[in-house]
């Protein structure tokens, strides 16, 4: 079974260049973004450490990280595209050791227990089987290591998910139905509380922020 649909790979792409837009449709996840990768540094040590960004799209995120740290980082995405932007950013920036491997997930093979830290930021809801996601995940990573990953999370109810969209759906028409239909995808803290309950033997921590 393939955990990503294919066609959710191609949106993507489809989308890449206005992705890059910092006052488009996106603008929200370009402010959000910094402060995703402060709370991933400030929770985790990053110095020196293997660190593998799953669903990197344009690389904002682990770019940010690259930056401040002396991380070992290897970004994975589906979307060709989207990875294309993340080349010309890492140029802009003068970044040339940042590992890209263009592949779904479920389809990379990489060596296990080979990293100290995996980081995903909103891919948990597009997959189809989030207990496979869990498991790929946690075997790629060291006994002591970290997952931190951050989502959309469902609003509790139809006015606010309403509420959500209106204030960061945008304007183009095709967006707003796409970030309704992940907001609706998307799992509660509750919920992804109940997928880890499957794995005793790692200790983990859910929250909204």
């Amino acid at each position: 079974m393939k955990n990503i649909d294919k066609q959710e790979v191609n949106k993507f792409s489809d989308i890449a260049d206005e992705w890059w837009n910092k006052n488009g449709d996106f603008k929200p996840l370009h402010v959000i973004n910094p402060l995703r990768a402060k709370y991933i540094k400030d929770k985790t040590d990053l110095e020196n450490k293997k660190v593998l960004d799953v669903g990197c799209g344009d690389g904002e995120i682990p770019i940010e990280i690259y930056k401040k740290t002396k991380s070992k980082i290897t970004v994975l995405d589906g979307s060709s595209a989207m990875l294309d932007e993340l080349s010309k950013k890492m140029i802009a920036s003068n970044i040339d050791d940042i590992k890209i491997i263009q592949r779904r997930y479920e389809d990379t093979h990489l060596v296990e227990k080979n990293f100290d830290i995996l980081i995903s930021n909103s891919v948990l809801h597009h997959v189809k089987s989030p207990k496979q996601f869990w498991e790929k995940s946690f075997s790629l990573v060291r006994k002591q290591g970290y997952i931190v990953l951050m989502d959309l999370f469902r609003p509790s109810n139809e006015h606010d998910l309403l509420t959500v969209i209106d204030k960061y759906g945008g304007n183009n028409p095709v967006l707003l139905v796409d970030f309704e239909n992940s907001l609706r995808a998307a799992y509660t803290p509750v919920e992804v509380e109940n997928q880890l309950s499957s794995f005793p033997n790692i200790s983990s921590s859910v929250k909204a922020i």
